[in-house]
């Protein structure tokens, strides 16, 4: 996933392990530029295997719900 930096990503989320950030609109397009090559190809499906396997873990609806219950 590309993503603007945001502070609630940095608290949830590794940035070039979960996902790959950008804080400009250069720095973006920088950023698609060079993952797109295909010799970025394995470590690209790597961060997105490794933030798919972050969310399935800790941000489901079923974990959201399970909070919740928690809170009342």
């Amino acid at each position: 996933m590309l993503h603007h930096r945001a502070e609630g990503l940095r608290g949830e989320f590794e940035e070039g392990g979960h996902y790959i950030g950008y804080g400009s609109w250069d720095e973006m397009v920088d950023a698609i530029n060079y993952w797109s090559k295909p010799e970025n190809d394995k470590a690209r499906e790597q961060i997105a295997k490794q933030g798919r396997q972050k969310v399935l873990q800790e941000f489901t609806y079923k974990h959201r719900l399970e909070q919740i219950f928690q809170l009342l």
